[in-house]
Order: C-alpha cells, then structure tokens, then sequence
C-alpha cells in the first residue's frame, strides 16, 4: 500500500495521534515523498495557548478557569478579589450558576485547590434565538450599558453568600446587585475560546443550560 493509500485510510479514521510526547495530525501524511511520520506531522495543539495549572488564590479576576471546587470538576470565572473577598462564580454542576466568596470561613480550601486556567480571553455568547424573559439562575442578561450572567447565592449546604439573584457582569467581571433598568433575559448561552488548536479555530468549552456528559 502506497504511502497516499495509508493517508487515504487514516483520514477518514482519526486525525490526531500521540507521538514522541507531542499531539500530530495525520493530515501531514498527504505530502508525498514523506521520510517518516515526524517529518510529516503537523502539531493540531496552539503550545502557546494551553491552559496552565494555578492555585486559585493566585488566579486574577476575569480568568476562566476549571477545578474540583466542591465535589465535582466544575467551570467557573474568577470575580473580584480583595484581602477579605474572592468571587467566583461556579458555571457548571448542581445549583449553578451560582457564586461564592472563597475567602469565607465555610471555604476552608477552596483558595489552594489546583485548577486548570483558560486565561482571560474567551467570549460568552448568547443563544439569541432561546427562550427570553427567563427570569432565573442562568439567564443571559442585556442590559442598556453592558451585559452579564444572572447568579443565585452559594447553596444552602455551605451558606453564607445569600440566596437573591444577582448581576455577574461580564465586563467587569464583578459580582453586582440585582440589575436595573431595561433587562432583556436570554435562557442559553456557551462560552468560547480561540487559538487552542493550530489552525486559530475558536473552540466551545461550556455550554448552558449544562449538560453532564453520561
């Protein structure tokens, strides 16, 4: 079997593989004349953009980050920090979205658990054609100077935040009180990310309402 018959195959099949520690795609088999698999292979991972291990409490307000903050391996953004409050808003699991302070005495912890930060440039984007005056937990809200996330308190298992929704802004990334003004309330929404694999293609990493994987 020639060496563009094997390309032929191995396209259709897969298109990554693991080799010498590094991720490849098989695509680089479709060049002629190839010496071996490692002259050929083009890496399908940005290096540049992975996400990086950081405690939480040196995690800086906006990141996006992913960790065992309680039971599960949840998605959450880092919100504002000073010496005696943390936020951060857990996007993913039971109860959520909701947000915390990691700084109280109930979060004993929470500030050294070691989590997985996708940094502070990814996009939150509505789901414009989902159901609207949704008026709880999760609600993607527009406002008349900027929009945001709507957040319940931390649940009644580790009380101390609160039960009242409130404005996560997304601009600010800063945990408000109950929006006023004009509000327009979407159900869904995802969050997205670019430059995680070498072709620049923004990827989708969350998406609510969240659905665990079986």
């Amino acid at each position: 079997m020639s060496t563009m018959d094997v390309a032929r195959q191995l396209r259709a099949e897969a298109h990554c593989v693991l080799l010498s520690g590094k991720l490849y795609s098989l695509r680089g088999l479709l060049l002629q004349d190839c010496r071996s698999l490692e002259d050929c292979a083009m890496p399908v991972v940005n290096e540049q953009n992975l996400p990086v291990n950081k405690w939480l409490e040196h995690c800086e307000q906006g990141e996006l980050i992913r960790g065992q903050i309680h039971r599960d391996i949840e998605w959450a953004i880092v919100g504002a920090s000073s010496r005696e409050v943390m936020q951060v808003v857990i996007l993913s699991g039971a109860d959520a979205p909701y947000w915390l302070n990691a700084y109280s005495p109930g979060q004993m912890g929470i500030p050294q658990i070691l989590c997985l930060s996708y940094g502070k440039e990814f996009r939150v984007i509505p789901n414009y054609s989902s159901e609207m005056n949704w008026d709880e937990a999760g609600a993607f809200a527009i406002l008349d100077d900027g929009y945001g996330i709507l957040v319940g308190g931390l649940p009644g298992e580790f009380p101390g935040s609160g039960q009242a929704l409130r404005h996560f802004n997304l601009k600010t990334h800063v945990v408000e009180g109950q929006p006023g003004g004009n509000i327009s309330l979407l159900k869904g929404w995802s969050i997205w990310k670019d430059n995680l694999t070498a072709s620049g293609e923004p990827q989708k990493l969350f998406e609510f309402p969240y659905r665990k994987a079986a």
